[in-house]
């Protein structure tokens, strides 16, 4: 990443500056490391945060919360970080055009962004579709084939469920974690 060197006084007030070979408070990582008592200290000494959801309180956490503000909630005086937790992330489709219910997104927590924009929550979906499927019965025998049309000989039989308690691809679990400041 290259340096930022310039940046105007109006910036200055909304985002830290970002120096040699930083990340950027509130950038997101995956984190490959253990999250117990010791793996949670490290972190926070480093200027990490677990991706959890936890609500912080924006004194203590000035630099995050100029980044984020309230795009994950806010509550009194304090403000939530993203919760990550078992979900997939995707890319903001403010135009809706790889994300066609991006209108639909909600917020993570009470006060946070809704719509196309950073992070919002989607649920799990199927896409819809359905199969025909007929069945034909013969002499108390039967046979199963795919038919496009219905006749007397023909009933209709639901498919068998088959799969899992969701729809997902192959994956990996690691740690979102979310930079709060710069080490120290």
């Amino acid at each position: 990443m290259e340096d930022i060197k310039e940046i105007t006084s109006a910036s200055a007030d909304v985002f830290p500056v970002i120096t040699d070979n930083q990340l950027p408070i509130g950038a997101v990582i995956m984190y490959a490391g253990m999250a117990n008592e010791e793996g949670i200290e490290y972190l926070e000494k480093n200027g990490w945060l677990i991706c959890n959801g936890q609500a912080l309180k924006q004194d203590l956490y000035i630099e995050l919360f100029k980044v984020l503000r309230g795009t994950y909630g806010v509550a009194g005086d304090t403000f939530f970080i993203p919760d990550c937790r078992g979900l997939f992330a995707r890319g903001v489709d403010e135009d809706h055009v790889n994300d066609p219910d991006a209108g639909e997104r909600t917020p993570q927590n009470d006060g946070g962004n809704k719509g196309g924009n950073v992070g919002t929550h989607q649920e799990d979906e199927f896409k819809s579709h359905n199969h025909q499927f007929y069945v034909q019965r013969n002499n108390g025998s039967s046979s199963r084939a795919n038919q496009s049309k219905k006749n007397d000989n023909w009933k209709y039989e639901n498919t068998l469920d088959t799969g899992g308690n969701e729809t997902r691809p192959k994956n990996i679990a690691f740690y979102y974690i979310i930079k709060f400041r710069d080490e120290k």
